[in-house]
């Protein structure tokens, strides 16, 4: 059998990568090879020091052994802070065998030396580098040199490559092929070299922000930056953020509309915090600079100086409680779900199930913030707990989350149901969301339309919901940003909507549109753009209490502004059970007794793509990404323990990293062999969402077959996959 179709185009990539990994310009426009970062390296968001804000191009042996002593001593390697970060203008061209070599008179011991020196104090190496022929510094860079650079790096017990596009004379395409492929080759030349390297790339520097903003980099790093560099500026007020340098609003303001991008291994990252490095800013904006941050679920780097950290500063950077959120993943990063005037609300799920809340104040004047544990996505309990995460003071509400914030400061709590619900599940049946009350909604503009388009700023001032000429009768009129969220109470296993941009927006207006459920990203579309055709989300929801909606904006400034992002969900609703039996149980998450694979091994929560083991992309499915899920290929059989659920969903579909080819058939198979399930023959754009009843079953096997042809691009997704659990 000849291999599929995606390991024909891996091999064609990789082959046109190294014909043209010496010339700046050979490949102008080819696509990367399909790949993704070496896994489980960044499981959880890096903490650590750098040196750029310190010290910029003053650096030396001694400087940086002196700040791993006083991290390793004083208390931050304690409180999590574990990488030294070198950064530019630590090189010194090249010897006679092409070999990067570093500046002997400030690394006189050499850099093994100073890594060995960084290990042996329980710490982890960082290095700089770039792609181009120059770094931002104007030191050497790896241009044609990748693996050379990245065996030299590892051979020095590099354990970090922080890798930052730079083209000091303006020479190089900014073609956004050609930038994703020159940060595809370091990317895979470090997985070659066998050392686990946490791989953070920097793709802003002199480059358009419709490229280094607007585009997930997750499949090229480990973590990825969200803007420009940061500044000690509460707001410098940048109307396209990745053209200059930003402040701390202006960076919370990009990273806002990139939330759905972050995951394991794929973080982004917004820069290091600015606390203690100008002496001047008062404690208040380091304290909320540092609690968004952490709450970006974003690698967490310090910038000041730890040979002379200030107590206070030092206070702040290694609050436990406010670092725990950073490094809880509890399934999505922390995202804005209400902004109004000067009052930002954000919201972080938290591993355990609670959500972190943070409540920041903009302005210069104290301010009363007000939100609410539904709107945080942890709704229909009677009573909460709160933990002031700044203050150590307790509390409990019956849903009411406010608090009087001073001038560009904030205050931050972890919330927990303690009561018993309130709410009971939604009764048996389809409903329609048009036809329930929300428990909060917010809108970027006038009230969320029930049945018609958003309109104008008034109530019931909308038109019939139309997406691509299709008039669609039922669903919800939203406008980016918005967020709407509904009680399901556990009962639900599908949500189901066709999405897009409305047709009184007259080919203008783009969104983003996810789903959440109890503060969990689920699943979210591509960037939708006025005149397209609407994109349908499918998604299990077993065991969801709260569904959250959220239609998300571009970049401001980046794509067409927002004024006409009508974002419009026809048809939305929800199939339901009428009971709670449990809760979701991810299939990824289980056990697996047993697993066969038509081509490498099946991956947990990634596309199969090549024949690798974990080196499969995000799950993809006609314009829908999925977080949670299997990728597998044809003929495949999963066996999975399932003792005491009572249901199987999941979208079965062939991943869109196949193009328009492959054909799948997927199957159920209980206990004895039992069928329980079979579906018709699935094709890239024809998906089938797969509902089971699988009580009495201790195990179920998963399998899909080639449906009769030759088995070529049959990555078959099982998106979402979720069992229905006590």
């Amino acid at each position: 059998m000849s291999p599929p179709r995606s390991r024909l185009l891996t091999i064609l990539s990789a082959a046109a990568l190294t014909a043209t990994a010496v010339s700046a310009t050979a490949t102008f426009g080819q696509s990367p090879a399909v790949a993704a970062p070496q896994p489980g390296v960044a499981t959880t968001p890096t903490m650590g020091w750098n040196t750029w804000y310190t010290y910029g191009c003053n650096i030396d042996e001694a400087k940086i052994k002196a700040a791993a002593d006083a991290i390793a001593s004083g208390g931050m390697k304690d409180a999590g802070y574990e990488y030294i970060g070198v950064d530019d203008c630590w090189s010194a061209g090249r010897d006679a065998g092409g070999n990067i070599k570093a500046d002997p008179a400030k690394f006189p011991s050499g850099m093994k030396a100073l890594g060995d020196y960084i290990h042996s104090k329980g710490l982890k190496f960082g290095l700089y580098a770039a792609p181009l022929r120059k770094t931002c510094a104007d030191f050497e860079g790896s241009l044609g040199r990748e693996q050379q650079d990245a065996n030299t790096f590892a051979s020095w017990g590099v354990d970090l490559l922080k890798y930052d596009w730079c083209d000091r004379d303006n020479t190089a395409p900014k073609d956004l092929a050609y930038v994703q492929q020159r940060f595809a080759v370091m990317r895979d030349a470090l997985k070659a070299t066998g050392r686990p390297i946490v791989y953070n790339i920097n793709p802003n520097s002199f480059l358009p922000a419709t490229h280094s903003i607007a585009h997930d980099f997750g499949d090229f790093g480990h973590s990825t930056r969200a803007g420009e560099d940061l500044t000690t500026d509460w707001r410098r007020g940048v109307a396209v953020p990745g053209s200059s340098h930003l402040g701390t609003l202006d960076l919370i303001d990009a990273a806002s509309h990139q939330v759905f991008r972050s995951a394991p291994d794929r973080w982004v990252d917004w820069d290091y915090v600015q606390a203690g490095i100008n002496e001047s800013r008062p404690v208040n904006e380091d304290r909320a600079q540092f609690t968004l941050w952490a709450f970006s679920g974003g690698p967490l780097y310090f910038a000041d100086d730890p040979t002379t950290m200030k107590a206070g500063t030092k206070s702040i950077l290694t609050n436990a409680d406010i670092i725990a959120v950073n490094q809880s993943w509890g399934g999505s990063a922390g995202r804005r779900v209400a902004r109004t005037g000067n009052a930002d609300v954000w919201a972080k799920p938290l591993a355990n199930g609670d959500i972190a809340v943070a409540l920041l104040n903009r302005g210069d004047s104290p301010l009363g913030i007000t939100t609410s544990a539904a709107q945080a996505g942890l709704g229909g309990s009677t009573s909460y707990h709160l933990k002031n995460l700044w203050s150590g003071v307790t509390s409990t509400t019956t849903g009411n989350i406010s608090a009087t914030v001073p001038a560009r400061d904030v205050v931050a709590f972890r919330i927990s149901r303690t009561g018993s619900l309130a709410a009971g599940p939604l009764g048996a049946g389809v409903h329609q969301l048009s036809s329930l009350k929300p428990l909060d909604a917010v809108n970027g503009r006038g009230p969320v339309e029930l049945n018609t388009t958003n309109g104008g700023p008034a109530a019931g001032d909308g038109t019939p919901l139309t997406i691509g000429g299709t008039v669609y009768p039922t669903g919800l009129g939203t406008h980016a940003n918005a967020n709407v969220n509904y009680w399901l109470g556990g009962s639900c296993s599908q949500f189901s909507a066709k999405v897009g941009i409305d047709d009184d927006a007259r080919g203008k207006g783009s969104a983003q549109f996810g789903v959440y459920g109890d503060g969990r990203l689920l699943a979210y579309t591509d960037t939708k753009t006025g005149g397209q055709a609407p994109t349908l989300l499918n998604v299990p929801t077993a065991g969801v209490k709260v569904l959250e909606l959220r239609a998300l904006s571009p970049v401001d400034g980046v794509a067409d502004g927002t004024d006409s992002d009508h974002a419009d969900w026809a048809d939305a609703k929800v199939t339901c059970t009428g009971t709670a039996k449990g809760s979701g149980s991810f299939s990824s998450d289980r056990t697996w007794a047993a697993q066969t694979n038509g081509w490498g091994p099946v991956e947990r929560d990634r596309s199969n793509n090549d024949i690798t083991a974990t080196d499969g992309l995000r799950i993809k499915v006609s314009g829908v990404s999925y977080p949670k899920g299997i990728g597998a290929h044809a003929n495949s059989e999963i066996t999975i323990d399932q003792v005491g659920c009572t249901r199987f969903t999941a979208v079965g579909a062939v991943d869109a990293e196949v193009g328009d080819h492959g054909s799948v058939q997927f199957k159920i198979l209980g206990d004895g062999g039992t069928p329980l399930y079979t579906s018709p023959t699935v094709t890239p754009n024809k998906p089938a969402f797969i509902d089971v009843d699988t009580t009495g079953h201790s195990r179920i096997r998963l399998v899909a077959t080639n449906a009769g042809d030759n088995g070529n691009s049959d990555h078959a997704d099982w998106a979402g996959a979720v069992h229905t659990c006590p």
